[in-house]
């Protein structure tokens, strides 16, 4: 199935759980490309929920890792872009202050976690189309790679499963929506 079958379905569930959401900004002097907060949202099959990234402890500091979970709209589940350069950016959660981070090297398998935003590439994140947008691979730049992606283990639709990196290989494990922005 194209991954990009899906994209009606999804961003009407995204627009439903944005809508839920209280209006929100980034911290003052954040530097962002879009205004504004998004969900990072996958869907991994067709009969399967969508969920949305979020750190497993909302509370949870630095090192807490980045899971899936039913979109509630709760402020956990909103990102905010934060433009590094060109299509790079980072994610800063708006629930914690902590940005969507590689807790390791370029492998397949790495966990993320957030952590405190930096310029370190492990923090650093391509997406070059626009946001809002819908079924794309998010590529990590840890170390200067550009070969992994964010991925679903497995293509498992639990929730409070963590995610990690992966090599790039277009499944709907890597197919990622960017919704919002959430208000």
């Amino acid at each position: 199935m194209r991954i990009r079958s899906r994209t009606a379905a999804l961003l009407l569930t995204a627009a439903a759980a944005a809508a839920s959401l209280a209006a929100a900004a980034p911290p003052a002097g954040a530097a962002t490309g879009p205004a504004g907060y998004y969900q990072i949202l996958i869907r991994v099959g067709a009969g399967a929920p969508v969920m949305c990234l979020q750190p497993a402890d909302p509370a949870g500091g630095a090192g807490t890792a980045v899971v899936q979970q039913p979109c509630v709209g709760v402020q956990a589940q909103s990102w905010a872009p934060l433009s590094v350069s060109g299509t790079s950016y980072r994610f800063l959660n708006q629930a914690s202050g902590l940005c969507l981070d590689v807790a390791g090297g370029a492998a397949s398998g790495t966990p993320v976690d957030q952590w405190p935003c930096n310029s370190i590439s492990n923090e650093r994140w391509s997406w070059p189309h626009s946001f809002p947008d819908s079924f794309w691979p998010i590529r990590s730049q840890v170390a200067g790679s550009s070969s992994c992606c964010l991925d679903v283990p497995g293509a498992s639709a639990q929730a409070g499963l963590g995610v990690q990196i992966y090599r790039c290989n277009g499944t709907a494990a890597q197919a990622w929506a960017i919704a919002g922005p959430v208000t």
